[in-house]
């Protein structure tokens, strides 16, 4: 199955904001993850 996660900021922080995840060990080995920025 594919899952989906997205998030919305609406807070006006610096020019500089960051994202950090992490992913289980079972799941950091799946070729099949990937993350998209869409800005």
């Amino acid at each position: 199955p594919i899952k989906t996660v997205s998030a919305v900021d609406k807070d006006e922080m610096a020019h500089r904001q960051h994202f950090h995840f992490s992913l289980s060990p079972k799941v950091a080995n799946n070729h099949n993850f990937s993350l998209k920025d869409n800005r």
